[in-house]
């Protein structure tokens, strides 16, 4: 039913690759913030406050695994900032019309 397209062209090597690593780089990111936000939950009791049962410590800081889960979210931020930029390339610089192709069927 879905056909997926050609991987689209960026017009240089360098930035093909660049591609590939950032997408690649994406679903990393994706799942290292569900590992290091799970073990921060799991290490600390983080789950009581969902449930209802506690409340929420005054410095999130404090926690090793916050750092790390803030770092991860500060490179996933300027991915997805990156991701969006080359969209916009790909559309509006060389016009490949690269945002029709991501719609279903086209």
């Amino acid at each position: 039913v879905f056909k997926r397209p050609d991987a689209a062209d960026a017009g240089h090597p360098f930035l093909n690759f660049g591609a590939r690593a950032v997408h690649f780089l994406l679903y990393v990111g994706i799942f290292a913030m569900m590992i290091t936000g799970d073990s921060l939950d799991e290490a600390y009791g983080l789950e009581n406050i969902l449930a209802g049962n506690g409340t929420m410590p005054e410095n999130l800081f404090v926690y090793p695994e916050r750092a790390i889960h803030g770092y991860v979210g500060y490179v996933m931020t300027a991915l997805v900032a990156l991701h969006i930029g080359a969209a916009f390339y790909h559309q509006f610089i060389r016009r490949d019309n690269l945002i029709s192709r991501m719609w279903f069927g086209k």
